[in-house]
């Protein structure tokens, strides 16, 4: 389970996110909103980009893409 948990971290707010492919993470729009791209931890590694590829605010979901 621990290879499907990720840390998000922007200047402005840190969250988790779920793993869903290798390259793509699902996290709470709450966490990234106003952001275009965020710093992500996997497996508790270091941090690396991703790019905000999607997100509905009603639902308070938002898709990360892993650069």
């Amino acid at each position: 389970m621990r290879d499907a948990v990720a840390f998000i971290n922007i200047p402005f707010s840190q969250g988790s996110g779920v793993r869903i492919t290798p390259s793509e993470i699902i996290t709470a729009e709450h966490v990234i909103s106003g952001a275009n791209r965020v710093d992500v931890s996997v497996e508790g590694e270091s941090y690396q980009l991703a790019s905000v590829t999607g997100f509905d605010k009603r639902r308070d979901l938002a898709l990360l893409t892993l650069d």
